[in-house]
């Protein structure tokens, strides 16, 4: 998992929604076909099975994955903002 999908995942996870957006559900759908390299789809929203499942299975990868601390955007703003000290 790179460090966008690692802070993409990480804000997903710190909801405490019980319902997915349409926004919350493609970024489930996208982390996993990228993931677990298959072809990009959608489950049938008629069944949460296969989603629960997908987000355990990505709930998995995040935990055996490299822990990012920062996020790069936050961390080149703040080289940025230390050579414009000097």
């Amino acid at each position: 998992m790179n460090r966008q999908d690692y802070f993409k995942w990480k804000d997903f996870r710190e909801s405490n929604k019980q319902n997915l957006n349409n926004d919350e559900f493609q970024l489930i759908c996208e982390l996993h076909s990228k993931l677990f390299l298959h072809t990009y789809f959608k489950p049938c929203t008629c069944s949460p099975k296969t989603i629960v499942k997908w987000i355990k299975e990505l709930n998995i990868k995040f935990n055996e994955s490299k822990k990012y601390r920062v996020r790069k955007e936050s961390f080149n703003s703040w080289l940025n903002k230390k050579d414009l000290k000097k």
